[in-house]
Protein backbone atom coordinates (compact mmCIF):
# COMPACT_ATOMS: atom_id res chain seq x y z
CA UNK A 1 0.00 0.00 0.00
CA UNK A 2 1.73 3.47 -0.88
CA UNK A 3 2.26 6.17 1.79
CA UNK A 4 2.63 9.86 1.71
CA UNK A 5 5.78 10.78 3.71
CA UNK A 6 7.98 13.71 3.93
CA UNK A 7 11.78 13.06 3.40
CA UNK A 8 12.96 13.61 7.33
CA UNK A 9 10.40 11.11 8.30
CA UNK A 10 12.73 8.62 6.16
CA UNK A 11 16.04 9.86 6.58
CA UNK A 12 18.65 12.18 8.83
CA UNK A 13 19.13 14.82 6.76
CA UNK A 14 22.40 16.47 7.08
CA UNK A 15 24.51 19.22 5.54
CA UNK A 16 27.79 18.80 4.01
CA UNK A 17 31.06 19.44 5.72
CA UNK A 18 32.24 23.16 5.69
CA UNK A 19 35.96 22.86 4.84
CA UNK A 20 36.62 26.25 3.75
CA UNK A 21 34.94 27.49 7.23
CA UNK A 22 37.51 25.28 9.04
CA UNK A 23 40.78 24.86 7.69
CA UNK A 24 42.59 26.76 10.12
CA UNK A 25 41.13 23.97 12.46
CA UNK A 26 42.17 21.14 10.02
CA UNK A 27 45.72 22.49 9.75
CA UNK A 28 46.52 22.67 13.03
CA UNK A 29 47.47 19.32 15.04
CA UNK A 30 49.68 16.09 14.18
CA UNK A 31 46.55 13.66 12.98
CA UNK A 32 46.79 15.12 9.42
CA UNK A 33 46.03 11.88 6.69
CA UNK A 34 45.21 11.73 3.13
CA UNK A 35 40.93 12.17 2.90
CA UNK A 36 39.07 11.48 -0.14
CA UNK A 37 36.65 14.40 -0.32
CA UNK A 38 33.83 14.00 -3.07
CA UNK A 39 34.27 16.42 -5.63
CA UNK A 40 32.67 19.81 -6.35
CA UNK A 41 31.85 18.36 -9.81
CA UNK A 42 30.10 15.30 -7.46
CA UNK A 43 28.84 12.82 -9.73
CA UNK A 44 26.25 12.26 -12.78
CA UNK A 45 23.94 10.14 -12.22
CA UNK A 46 24.69 6.62 -11.85
CA UNK A 47 28.49 7.36 -13.14
CA UNK A 48 31.55 6.74 -10.45
CA UNK A 49 31.83 9.63 -7.69
CA UNK A 50 34.62 12.78 -8.54
CA UNK A 51 36.91 12.68 -5.40
CA UNK A 52 40.44 14.20 -5.08
CA UNK A 53 42.39 13.60 -1.96
CA UNK A 54 43.40 15.77 0.22
CA UNK A 55 45.54 15.99 3.55
CA UNK A 56 44.36 17.71 6.13
CA UNK A 57 43.31 16.89 9.96
CA UNK A 58 40.92 14.76 10.26
CA UNK A 59 41.23 14.99 14.14
CA UNK A 60 37.97 17.58 14.54
CA UNK A 61 35.94 15.83 11.83
CA UNK A 62 32.93 13.47 12.77
CA UNK A 63 32.57 10.27 11.65
CA UNK A 64 29.05 11.35 10.11
CA UNK A 65 30.55 13.63 7.58
CA UNK A 66 31.73 10.66 5.53
CA UNK A 67 29.92 8.70 3.49
CA UNK A 68 28.66 4.98 4.44
CA UNK A 69 27.08 2.12 2.97
CA UNK A 70 23.19 2.97 2.05
CA UNK A 71 23.70 6.94 2.40
CA UNK A 72 22.11 9.12 -0.25
CA UNK A 73 24.18 12.36 -1.00
CA UNK A 74 22.38 14.88 -2.76
CA UNK A 75 23.46 17.86 -4.26
CA UNK A 76 22.23 21.30 -3.13
CA UNK A 77 22.27 23.23 -5.98
CA UNK A 78 19.34 22.86 -8.69
CA UNK A 79 18.92 20.83 -10.76
CA UNK A 80 19.51 18.12 -7.90
CA UNK A 81 20.96 14.78 -8.29
CA UNK A 82 21.28 12.15 -5.86
CA UNK A 83 23.48 8.93 -6.32
CA UNK A 84 23.15 6.21 -3.68
CA UNK A 85 26.25 5.14 -1.52
CA UNK A 86 27.77 1.71 -1.91
CA UNK A 87 30.02 -0.61 0.16
CA UNK A 88 32.61 0.59 -2.51
CA UNK A 89 32.21 4.16 -1.79
CA UNK A 90 31.96 4.54 2.15
CA UNK A 91 34.59 6.54 3.51
CA UNK A 92 34.26 9.91 1.35
CA UNK A 93 34.34 13.37 3.23
CA UNK A 94 30.74 15.01 1.43
CA UNK A 95 31.65 19.19 1.66
CA UNK A 96 29.19 21.83 0.93
CA UNK A 97 27.76 21.58 -1.71
CA UNK A 98 26.14 18.27 -0.71
CA UNK A 99 23.82 16.87 1.76
CA UNK A 100 23.61 13.20 3.01
CA UNK A 101 20.26 11.31 3.29
CA UNK A 102 20.74 8.12 6.10
CA UNK A 103 17.64 5.99 6.10
CA UNK A 104 16.08 5.83 9.84
CA UNK A 105 13.96 2.33 9.33
CA UNK A 106 15.44 0.20 6.57
CA UNK A 107 12.79 -2.36 7.25
CA UNK A 108 10.28 0.24 5.74
CA UNK A 109 12.37 1.89 3.19
CA UNK A 110 14.95 1.21 0.99
CA UNK A 111 17.52 3.88 0.17
CA UNK A 112 18.78 2.93 -3.24
CA UNK A 113 15.21 3.08 -4.14
CA UNK A 114 14.32 6.61 -2.42
CA UNK A 115 17.68 7.64 -4.77
CA UNK A 116 16.37 7.05 -8.12
CA UNK A 117 12.90 8.84 -7.38
CA UNK A 118 14.95 11.79 -6.33
CA UNK A 119 15.89 12.12 -9.83
CA UNK A 120 12.86 11.12 -11.50
CA UNK A 121 11.48 14.35 -12.95
CA UNK A 122 8.25 14.40 -10.78
CA UNK A 123 10.37 14.83 -7.39
CA UNK A 124 12.91 16.77 -9.37
CA UNK A 125 9.54 19.46 -9.83
CA UNK A 126 8.86 19.25 -6.33
CA UNK A 127 12.66 20.14 -5.04
CA UNK A 128 13.01 22.92 -7.88
CA UNK A 129 9.94 24.40 -6.26
CA UNK A 130 11.77 24.53 -2.62
CA UNK A 131 14.70 25.65 -4.18
CA UNK A 132 13.94 29.35 -3.50
CA UNK A 133 13.81 32.27 -6.03
CA UNK A 134 18.15 33.48 -6.18
CA UNK A 135 19.88 33.47 -8.93
CA UNK A 136 21.39 30.27 -8.58
CA UNK A 137 18.81 28.13 -7.22
CA UNK A 138 19.95 25.78 -4.23
CA UNK A 139 17.98 23.42 -1.77
CA UNK A 140 18.88 24.16 1.98
CA UNK A 141 17.94 21.16 4.83
CA UNK A 142 15.25 23.36 6.05
CA UNK A 143 13.72 23.21 2.65
CA UNK A 144 14.49 19.36 2.07
CA UNK A 145 12.23 18.72 5.39
CA UNK A 146 9.23 19.86 3.53
CA UNK A 147 9.80 17.35 0.74
CA UNK A 148 7.01 14.89 0.28
CA UNK A 149 6.43 12.06 -2.18
CA UNK A 150 4.23 8.98 -2.52
CA UNK A 151 6.01 5.47 -1.28
CA UNK A 152 5.43 2.08 -1.96
CA UNK A 153 5.97 -0.63 0.36
CA UNK A 154 9.54 -2.14 1.36
CA UNK A 155 9.32 -5.32 -1.19
CA UNK A 156 8.15 -3.11 -4.41
CA UNK A 157 10.55 -0.61 -3.54
CA UNK A 158 13.71 -3.04 -3.54
CA UNK A 159 12.06 -4.77 -6.30
CA UNK A 160 12.01 -1.93 -8.53
CA UNK A 161 15.52 -0.58 -6.97
CA UNK A 162 17.14 -3.65 -8.30
CA UNK A 163 15.58 -3.70 -11.78
CA UNK A 164 16.55 0.06 -11.90
CA UNK A 165 20.43 -0.68 -11.22
CA UNK A 166 20.18 -3.57 -13.61
CA UNK A 167 18.68 -1.11 -16.94
CA UNK A 168 21.53 1.62 -15.35
CA UNK A 169 24.46 -1.10 -15.59
CA UNK A 170 22.97 -1.68 -19.13
CA UNK A 171 23.00 1.80 -19.80
CA UNK A 172 26.68 2.03 -18.87
CA UNK A 173 28.07 -0.40 -20.87
CA UNK A 174 25.88 0.77 -24.14
CA UNK A 175 27.32 3.92 -23.54
CA UNK A 176 31.21 2.66 -23.08
CA UNK A 177 30.50 0.61 -26.15
CA UNK A 178 29.37 3.43 -27.48
CA UNK A 179 32.40 5.89 -26.57
CA UNK A 180 35.38 2.72 -27.93
CA UNK A 181 33.50 2.96 -30.96
CA UNK A 182 33.99 6.71 -31.37
CA UNK A 183 37.75 5.91 -30.22
CA UNK A 184 38.23 2.84 -33.08
CA UNK A 185 36.91 5.33 -35.47
CA UNK A 186 38.75 8.39 -34.65
CA UNK A 187 42.21 5.52 -34.40
CA UNK A 188 41.48 4.32 -37.91
CA UNK A 189 41.10 8.09 -39.22
CA UNK A 190 44.50 8.71 -37.96
CA UNK A 191 45.71 5.25 -39.33
CA UNK A 192 44.78 6.40 -42.71
CA UNK A 193 46.35 9.91 -42.66
CA UNK A 194 49.26 8.60 -41.02
CA UNK A 195 49.26 10.48 -37.70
Amino acid sequence: MNQKVNLDEIFEIKSGYHLARRMDDLEKGDNEQIVKVLSNKGFRIDDELEINEEEINVGSIGEENFTHENDIILTTIVPVKSRFITKEDEGILIPTGFMVLRVKDKTKYDPEFISYLLNYKGIQQQLLLYSGDSTIPRLTKKNLHEVKFTLPDIEIQKKYATLIRMINMRIQIKEKSIENDKLLTTGLLEKALGI
